[in-house]
């Protein structure tokens, strides 16, 4: 008998963190057609922004896969925390406006980032980004 609870706890755990960490996936896919990167021009994009007030202000995670996207945004100046629809949502908004390439000079990127997600005070800002057809660039950048 209690086997058979522990069975059942065991399984609910179980089933309760793959849950959990699907909530970054991406189930609404409209605007996601064509090949890989066809969309922003990149299919990985990480950064993180320290400003003078706060350790990781704002974080981004954003991976295109074959069969999947993953999304996730964080704001702790504006207090917005999202994953998966909700995150790509405001991604997209601002992935369309930030027009990066991969022959952009580094300190481009990092103003360009500056300016599209509102942080004109950072202390740190790390990029990794991986652009369709090239190397992942790993940037860091400190004032």
């Amino acid at each position: 008998m209690k086997i058979r609870k522990l069975t059942s706890v065991l399984l609910l755990l179980i089933l309760f963190l793959f849950a959990c960490s699907d909530r970054t996936i991406v189930t609404d896919r409209k605007e996601m057609k064509g090949n890989l990167g066809d969309t922003y021009g990149f299919t990985s994009f990480h950064l993180t922004i320290d400003t003078k007030m706060e350790k990781q202000s704002v974080l981004v995670m954003y991976e295109e896969k074959p069969k999947r996207i993953e999304a996730e945004y964080e704001n702790k100046e504006k207090g917005i925390t999202s994953f998966g629809n909700k995150a790509m949502k405001k991604l997209d908004e601002l992935f369309k406006s930030l027009e990066l390439t991969s022959d952009m000079a580094e300190e481009d990127m990092i103003k360009t980032i500056s300016e599209t997600f509102e942080i004109s005070d950072y202390k740190m800002i790390k990029l990794s980004i991986k652009f369709v057809g090239h190397d992942a660039k790993e940037i860091q950048m400190s004032k």
